[in-house]
């Protein structure tokens, strides 16, 4: 059966997290939430992360705020990187998996 429930991505409603601590992301514990196609998860399972072949919908466990870095600390390529909040749920096996927030879709309701 065809999901009728209108998703709209998260960046779309809330500003892309750039950066600073962010805590409050509005998704809350018990909320489900879609995970599109081609997105990067990652994931306690043995077989490790991997990216979802197709579209899935999750109810979220707990999400994990994000942080800034500090200025002074670059990646390998000298840019400057914060550490965007994730959402968390129990994966298949009960293996924990997180996204970047900024990957998900929200129910929209009319």
């Amino acid at each position: 059966m065809a999901d009728r429930r209108k998703w709209v991505k998260y960046t779309d409603i809330h500003e892309k997290f750039e950066g600073g601590e962010l805590r409050d992301t509005g998704i809350k514990s018990g909320m489900h939430v879609r995970i599109p196609k081609d997105v990067y998860v990652s994931s306690c399972r043995p077989k490790g992360d991997y990216i979802t072949v197709r579209a899935q919908i999750i109810k979220v466990a707990h999400t994990i705020p994000g942080i800034a870095r500090n200025v002074f600390v670059r990646d390998p390529k000298g840019i400057d990187r914060g550490v965007p909040p994730k959402v968390v749920w129990a994966g298949t096996g009960g293996y924990w998996c997180a996204v970047d927030i900024n990957d998900i879709e929200i129910e929209v309701k009319d």
